[in-house]
């Protein structure tokens, strides 16, 4: 299998590939929607690694961050990013795959039944995050959309890259910022 590298447009063969999209479905493991791999930092429990990457883009509006908390799903919680696109930070853009590296290493880390899952991917496949159904720019940014006339995945798909590379390496190398904070408080973190 060739190397695919991060933030490059890639095909994949159908055939070649696992794909995950919804969480109740086969894989459904490895979206960051799953709630069987909660996540801890700073004392607060995350549901899922979603919620917590979503609260992450608005460090400096705890009572925002509050909000993303107390929504019944990750679901929920990502479509609040609409309601305040001007909180984001400013350098959102370009900390979002480090902070995503960050938030995957956490989920590795923290939970053994996500590292068994990853286990069972076979060394000849790719991880694929289907968003054939999905719009915008983040569909082919974390995910691959399938043509059925060629039979490939066509898209950057960063998560699927993320999750390969921490199948094979068993941690992600991340840069982040300093001045990351949930509810007021820096995030203390290790590389």
């Amino acid at each position: 299998m060739s190397k695919k590298l991060l933030n490059e447009n890639c095909f994949y063969k159908e055939h070649e590939v696992i794909a995950f999209k919804k969480v109740a479905e086969e894989w459904g493991g490895f979206s960051n929607f799953s709630r069987e791999y909660p996540i801890v930092i700073n004392d607060v429990l995350f549901d899922c690694s979603e919620r917590f990457f979503q609260i992450l883009r608005y460090g400096e509006y705890p009572d925002f961050q509050k909000e993303f908390m107390e929504v019944k799903s990750a679901f929920w919680a990502k479509k609040l990013k609409h309601k305040h696109k001007e909180k984001i930070r400013r350098d959102w853009d370009f900390i979002s795959l480090d902070v995503m590296k960050y938030v995957l290493n956490e989920k590795y880390k923290q939970n053994k039944s996500f590292r068994l899952l990853l286990d069972l991917v076979p060394k000849n496949k790719y991880i694929v995050e289907d968003s054939t159904k999905l719009n915008g720019d983040s569909a082919i940014y974390w995910g691959a959309k399938f043509n059925k006339d060629k039979n490939v995945y066509e898209g950057i798909n960063n998560m699927g890259k993320l999750l390969m590379l921490l199948k094979n390496n068993g941690k992600l190398n991340y840069n982040l910022p300093n001045d990351l904070k949930i509810f007021g408080s820096k995030i203390t973190y290790s590389v």
